[in-house]
């Protein structure tokens, strides 16, 4: 017998899971984390101010407006720094998988 799973039940599954087993005081963390990370460097670029930073409200993304995403983008790769181009102004970086301030702070210097 051949089970098939489509790629929307294996996420679902996975969401389940992830639930589970962090629970509701451990997402609650989990969120709060990522939300602060993600504010630290959002209130961070602002204080710099050599790029715009959007406004509130957002979560783990970031969206930041510039002269040239893509420079930005290839000068944090080559720093493991992951970031998304959104079109040429824009980048946005994401805090859902962050840890620690410590990435906030390097990607602070670019």
């Amino acid at each position: 017998m051949t089970i098939v799973v489509s790629n929307q039940a294996l996420l679902a599954n996975m969401a389940a899971m992830y639930v589970v087993y962090h629970g509701p005081e451990g997402l609650k963390t989990i969120a709060q984390r990522v939300h602060g990370l993600a504010g630290v460097f959002a209130l961070g670029l602002k204080k710099l101010g050599t790029v715009e930073v959007q406004d509130l409200p957002f979560f783990d993304t970031v969206k930041i407006k510039t002269t040239n995403a893509q420079e930005i983008v290839d000068v944090a790769r080559k720093s493991e720094i992951n970031l998304r181009v959104v079109d040429g102004n824009t980048v946005s970086v994401t805090f859902y998988w962050i840890k620690s301030t410590e990435f906030v702070f390097m990607s602070l210097e670019y």
